[in-house]
């Protein structure tokens, strides 16, 4: 029972380090200020360049971590929980995309300007709330707590611009300096555990790791 207990803990500790190299974060930074400055500016393309940071997340990976790390083979039921995840995120964002294309065809009908500005700014709360969320649930699954901040402070930040209006400020540009908040705080935060990374692995060892 020990030796299992030791061996799951061992494969937690395998997990967690292969995340512990602050890409996850950067990327997700990243997403969030374009994505958000895209959203709220004349910069609307911004909003689909935000998704090109799946590939930077790869090709960080591919280039940084593994030649550092090496390969993690992890346990059947680690793996397991892996299907789960990417199955659950697959659910999440469908809604989300749904959720986004009802807002477009409401904001897209023939209504009222102060119905539509109204909608727009529902859906950008809505998006930044599910944005929130999603951290949170990245954290979860990952098992990375520095992400349960992320959200945390999103979700305040979020909380905040609802509660507490600026006169004579536009509403967009409140929105967009939460983006720029949350955004700019894990983006400043992943490239301190970048740098981390780097002092715990300042060579490409390009070995195997496995964890079962």
């Amino acid at each position: 029972m020990t030796s299992d207990m030791n061996l799951k803990e061992l494969e937690r500790k395998a997990w967690t380090a292969y995340f512990d190299d602050g890409i996850l974060d950067i990327s997700i930074g990243l997403f969030v200020l374009t994505f958000g400055i895209g959203m709220t500016t004349q910069y609307s393309a911004l909003t689909a360049l935000a998704w090109m940071v799946v590939f930077f997340f790869a090709a960080a990976k591919k280039s940084i971590t593994l030649p550092r790390v090496g390969l993690v083979t992890f346990s059947p039921e680690r793996e397991e929980r892996m299907k789960k995840e990417k199955s659950f995120f697959v659910v999440f964002f469908s809604i989300t995309a749904l959720l986004g294309l009802v807002f477009f065809l409401v904001l897209t009908t023939d209504l009222p300007q102060s119905v539509r500005s109204m909608v727009g700014e529902m859906a950008l709360v809505g998006y930044e709330l599910i944005i929130a969320v999603a951290i949170f649930l990245v954290g979860y699954w990952k098992q990375i707590r520095r992400f349960y901040v992320y959200a945390g402070f999103f979700l305040v930040v979020i909380v905040a611009g609802v509660l507490f209006d600026v006169p004579g400020v536009n509403p967009l540009t409140i929105m967009m300096y939460q983006f720029i908040g949350a955004g700019g705080l894990i983006l400043l935060s992943g490239f301190i555990v970048l740098a981390r990374f780097f002092r715990r692995y300042p060579g490409r060892e390009g070995g195997g790791y496995v964890a079962r």
